[in-house]
């Protein structure tokens, strides 16, 4: 029995005891709801990048053919960019979806306006 009670003392001041202890007691500070929105936040970096690149594809005026390529290119520099949105389809839906937004914000803000306003139109 005195072997054992030295084995537990020693233990108590191991580095494996210490570590665990942390780790329990971040867990108890750190509720799963919290941990979750670190996670989702780390995945909206992630969709961020991708629609940028979308963006950069339509206002460029380059083929959404491109996209796979660029974000290939993206992560051999070694940005993470999650494992979802990659097609030319995803790119041509992301497009829209800002077009639509954008279209939506313009029109609020004319109609804002009280004044007069014009619209030349080229094309």
């Amino acid at each position: 029995m005195a072997s054992l009670r030295k084995k537990i003392s020693r233990h108590k001041d191991s580095s494996s005891h210490i570590a665990a202890t942390e780790i329990c007691s971040k867990a108890e500070k750190q509720t799963l709801e919290q941990q979750v929105d670190v996670m989702n936040k780390a995945e909206m970096v992630k969709t961020e990048r991708v629609i940028r690149t979308a963006y950069f594809l339509a206002k460029k005026d380059r083929p959404f053919s491109d996209h796979p390529h660029l974000l290939e290119l993206q992560e051999l520099n070694g940005v993470d960019l999650g494992t979802g949105l990659r097609s030319r389809f995803t790119a041509t839906k992301i497009v829209d979806h800002i077009a639509t937004e954008m279209r939506k914000s313009a029109s609020s803000q004319v109609q804002k306006v009280e004044g007069k306003i014009s619209i030349l139109i080229d094309g």
